[in-house]
């Protein structure tokens, strides 16, 4: 939120020349100020040279010193972009188009977030607006109430803070203040532990999951999220700013705000919000937005930029013209290697916050530490997430995602990934079961945005040119793009592409039918089938007595990670073996996972369980044979499922019914009913491919995990609603989820 110190009237203030232009460049392609100033500063401009130097950068910039540019200045600018049309072309990566027809496109699309239209789009209105005013750089105040100043802007390619800084940093500051603001969303993540006595009564239905009622934000999510918020809070503390952290629904929130500011005569001349897919989503920004206008407050609503190629450069604008399958986008974007933007700079000065702040509203109180924050989140969730016989932590066992929360995390593990030459060896291992670098283990911090995929690809860069000591002497380093930071590529693409999907089909992401409208398949229901839910409780437990698939459940329920091999595996089973509702598998890996994500969970799920994106509708995972493909000796089987741990014979690991009675006997296991009586005796018998350990079957079939999966987006909300359903009550009882739950999982 920014603040204005003291009110205008109905001034507004116009962007200046080399404002204008500026962002106009950076909508081109062009990244920061170096590269326009580097442009400004080549080739022979013609004329009066030594002036119009020194002139062209301030104006771009709109740096200049109070001086008044001229018409004449402006016209030989215009014509040094005549002079150097072709190579501007091939600066614009390509893209052979003009200048003009750029800006024109990128105003007047729908669908780029650009409000309304840009009314000084030609070089006749630039001059015209220079012989009318004064253009010194530093903007002009004037009286123009008939303008709407929300339609005035041509959306910068920067993100919310790059822009903040910048704006701060000019001499006549648009605002005073500004004032960050991340919402624990009642809808999605429990608060009820945020309440400021037991005695308390949530105002908010508990945030349970629509099928089976699961929490939906289980205990590992909840910590890694906490502490990703308190390190935001630290890095924006650092720039003379800080976070303010409340508990509700965003529209709620932003509301109770504006209205405790206007009582406290402070004006607040913008709310700001980040773009994201998804219903819930869209009705945040639907509800924030409302609550600004109610107002008279400006709302904008900025791109989301933690993705690998910006929507404003994929090939087309329309949702509906997404390839359903992602092999043939993937071609319409290639190469990978060139499709990103560059990194922005990070703000080392932010404006200050407010001097005062309203508090949380009652019946809530905020944490004044990470801990307490994790605590509060813990507090109303059942340690057992409502299992009668939870897994237990082996003896032995260490996670394979130990990390904590937040950017400073996050940009260690990228460093450790070039250094220790991971990234380079990413495709012969991202099949891996066991440990910490077979895979990225980036999913966590790419979909809280606490990195970016273009931060990875600019550390993939600079290793793969040797532009930086990072990772010198490692094999790789400096000889290009090798199999292993093409693959990383590759999955950062995947997470890209299941986005955009969501953002194509909406709320069909949670439908049973899928995105591809399948209603013949049958499913088993556990809310309506008792033996349905008899198995799915044995599915949670990690007893279903086929080896690869309990290690995997028993992992994901202890650690809050599971490898994406095996989340197509589990994914499979569920949906193709037992022919559960696959949602049920979906809103349980949103409750567990770590790196939980909307639309790459999602998405993965209707994948694999053939109502999604997988143009090979028949694809099943044997997971009997991918044990003996991936975890030849079944030594993460023997991990997470220690009542096997005796056993030395791999396929009677893979496949304990197939034990004996003198062995089960021995090892205690005798009238064990996983044991006894498997949910699927799979058959599988070796061949001579067993055993690869790289395997072709992972392919592009359930995209769930490693680098592709992600921890989803839980901000802020503007009222209580079921994902594609109708809208709730918030006068919802609290019990009756939790009654479904109970029943679901068969106690």
């Amino acid at each position: 939120m920014p603040f204005e110190q003291k009110k205008q009237g109905n001034a507004i203030r116009i962007a200046t020349l080399g404002h204008f232009l500026r962002q106009w460049l950076f909508q081109l392609g062009f990244e920061n100020d170096t590269e326009i100033e580097e442009l400004a500063k080549v080739g022979d401009i013609g004329g009066p040279e030594n002036r119009l130097k020194n002139e062209v950068p301030k104006l771009l910039l709109g740096l200049g010193t109070g001086g008044r540019y001229s018409a004449e200045s402006m016209r030989a600018v215009s014509e040094f972009f005549d002079q150097k049309e072709q190579p501007l072309k091939q600066r614009l990566s390509g893209k052979g188009k003009d200048i003009e027809k750029e800006v024109d496109t990128h105003v007047e699309d729908p669908g780029l977030e650009a409000p309304g239209t840009f009314e000084i789009a030609h070089e006749e209105d630039v001059l015209k607006m220079l012989e009318d005013g004064d253009c010194s750089g530093q903007g002009n105040v004037s009286e123009v109430e008939e303008i709407d100043p929300v339609n005035t802007e041509l959306e910068p390619d920067e993100p919310l803070d790059e822009e903040v800084a910048r704006t701060f940093q000019q001499s006549q500051h648009p605002y005073t203040h500004f004032l960050p603001i991340y919402v624990f969303a009642a809808q999605q993540i429990e608060v009820s532990g945020f309440l400021s006595s037991d005695s308390e009564i949530s105002p908010f239905p508990e945030a349970r999951s629509n099928a089976a009622g699961f929490w939906r934000c289980g205990h590992h999510r909840a910590k890694f999220l906490a502490e990703s918020v308190w390190d935001l809070k630290r890095s924006l503390h650092n720039t003379g700013s800080g976070l303010e952290i409340r508990v509700g629904l965003a529209g709620q929130v932003i509301q109770e705000l504006l209205n405790a500011f206007k009582k406290a005569s402070a004006e607040v001349v913008a709310v700001w919000m980040t773009d994201e897919e998804g219903v819930e989503e869209k009705r945040e920004e639907r509800d924030v937005k409302e609550a600004a206008e109610r107002a008279g407050t400006e709302f904008k609503l900025w791109t989301d930029e933690k993705y690998y190629i910006d929507d404003r450069d994929i090939p087309f604008r329309n949702p509906k013209d997404l390839p359903d399958v992602f092999t043939s986008y993937r071609k319409k974007v290639e190469p990978l290697r060139e499709a990103p933007r560059r990194v922005l700079r990070s703000p080392s000065k932010l404006p200050p916050l407010p001097p005062s702040i309203p508090s949380q509203p009652h019946p809530f109180t905020i944490p004044t530490t990470v801990e307490d924050t994790i605590a509060k989140l813990h507090k109303p969730l059942d340690p057992n997430l409502g299992l009668s016989n939870p897994p237990t932590w082996p003896t032995k066992a260490t996670s394979a995602h130990p990390f904590h929360g937040g950017e400073t995390a996050g940009q260690e593990r990228i460093r450790h990934l070039v250094t220790s030459g991971s990234f380079s060896t990413y495709k012969e291992t991202r099949n891996g079961l066991l440990g910490l670098d077979f895979s990225t283990k980036l999913s966590s911090w790419l979909a809280l945005g606490c990195i970016t995929a273009r931060q990875v690809h600019e550390f993939l860069l600079n290793f793969e040119d040797g532009k930086t000591d990072l990772g010198k002497g490692v094999h790789g380093y400096g000889k290009g793009e090798n199999k292993g930071t093409a693959a990383v590529r590759f999955e950062l693409l995947w997470r890209d592409y299941f986005r955009l999907t969501t953002r194509k089909f909406g709320p069909r992401l949670f439908r049973i039918e899928g995105f591809k409208n399948d209603t013949a398949s049958s499913w088993g229901y556990p809310q309506k089938d008792k033996e349905s839910q008899r198995r799915v409780t044995r599915f949670l437990e990690g007893t279903t007595g086929t080896g690869l698939i309990d290690g995997s459940m028993r992992e994901l329920f202890l650690t809050g990670y599971t490898s994406n091999r095996l989340r197509q595996n589990v994914a499979s089973f569920l949906a193709k073996h037992l022919a559960i509702d696959w949602r049920i598998g979906a809103e349980w890996y949103e409750s567990c996972l770590v790196d939980y994500d909307l639309s790459n969970n999602w998405s993965n799920w209707q994948y694999v369980a053939g109502v999604g994106n997988d143009p090979r509708e028949a694809r099943v995972f044997n997971p009997v044979k991918q044990a003996n493909d991936y975890d030849t000796q079944g030594n993460y089987i023997k991990t997470w499922v220690v009542e096997l741990r005796s056993l030395n014979e791999p396929q009677i690991v893979f496949q304990p019914w197939k034990m004996n009675d003198e062995l089960k006997a021995e090892l205690k296991l005798a009238g064990t009913e996983w044991i006894e009586q498997p949910l699927r005796r799979i058959e599988f018998n070796m061949g001579r491919n067993a055993g690869r350990g790289g395997g072709r079957d992972g392919g592009k079939g359930g995209k769930a995990g490693a680098s592709r999966g992600g921890a989803g987006r839980a901000e802020g909300g503007g009222g209580y609603h079921g994902r594609g359903r109708g809208e709730k009550s918030r006068g919802q009882s609290r019990k009756g989820k939790s009654d479904r739950a109970n029943e679901f999982v068969d106690n």
